[in-house]
């Protein structure tokens, strides 16, 4: 009977905290909803500064899979170990998560939040980490300064938009990668009207190249998500 007892106070415990987990998503879920373009993003480094405990935790219960996404178009496109690749967007280091066992040791983190860079940090899988706002101003980065970049997750209403698109292109080398995942109903969203005009005037003007745009099925709390592959010229 003890053990029946101990069985079901478990499964209890499990219910309740996918509960919290699944109100605290939802916290997410509502911000976004709420954001507007040009918000003050202040208010975003506070959500996620708020979120750092429970972080990784969370996104993991209802698999985010974007880190492992973007992973493997890493993988795929980028033989070189020692290439220099920046996390954009980096947060707790999810994508160092992954990438770091696969031999990739050159990585730059930048987050908004100073809270989910100090967990990124204790990893010890990010050889530089930069708190800042991408977006506003140019990222403190030189031009042609990368191998890669990432953006896992971070183009979201209220976050950053395809507005910093010119900003990527201009810190990686040409010939280099630029791999974008997201939720692809954003893509929806007044803030994010303009996405596919600014991928093809870069286009146009031979500044990147889209070489594939790859379906996520259940890519975050069983939303579709989409990821892109660019290459800069």
């Amino acid at each position: 009977m003890a053990n029946v007892d101990s069985n079901h106070d478990s499964a209890e415990r499990m219910s309740d905290q996918q509960d919290i987990t699944q109100m605290r998503v939802q916290q997410f879920h509502s911000f976004v909803t709420e954001s507007q373009e040009g918000d003050d993003r202040s208010e975003v480094a506070k959500l996620y500064d708020d979120w750092s405990e429970t972080y990784e935790q969370d996104v993991t219960k209802v698999e985010y899979k974007g880190p492992q996404q973007a992973g493997e178009y890493v993988s795929k496109y980028i033989a070189d170990k020692n290439a220099t690749i920046l996390d954009l967007g980096a947060g707790s280091g999810l994508l160092a998560d992954v990438l770091h066992p696969l031999g990739y040791r050159n990585l730059t983190a930048l987050d908004i939040s100073q809270k989910l860079l100090d967990i990124a940090k204790a990893k010890g899988h990010y050889s530089r980490l930069v708190c800042t706002e991408v977006g506003k101003e140019q990222m403190p980065f030189r031009e042609n300064e990368f191998d890669a970049l990432c953006c896992v997750g971070c183009l979201i209403p209220g976050h950053m938009n395809h507005t910093s698109f010119p900003d990527w292109i201009r810190v990686v080398k040409p010939g280099g990668f630029i791999f974008a995942v997201m939720r692809e109903s954003f893509l929806e969203e007044k803030e994010f009207a303009g996405f596919f005009e600014a991928v093809k005037d870069l286009e146009d003007s031979k500044a990147w190249t889209k070489i594939a745009r790859v379906p996520i099925p259940e890519y975050f709390d069983l939303h579709v998500g989409v990821g892109f592959v660019f290459k800069v010229l």
